[in-house]
């Protein structure tokens, strides 16, 4: 089965951040946040990104 990646804008929406936010952090790979470079472009994984958002919530 194959992934279903989405882009930094999509990602940004989905967790309620700004896509600059959202690419500072994938950049960082800030608390272990996943992304995938598809050629030049960031890609994120909804569920892996849910995940990570989740977790940033229990930390706060």
């Amino acid at each position: 089965m194959e992934r279903k990646l989405i882009d930094v804008k999509e990602g940004a929406a989905l967790i309620g951040v700004k896509p600059g936010t959202l690419y500072l952090w994938a950049a960082q790979k800030k608390d272990g946040l996943k992304s995938y470079l598809v050629g030049r472009c960031r890609r994120f994984d909804p569920e892996e990104l849910l995940e990570w958002a989740k977790g940033m919530e229990k930390g706060a």
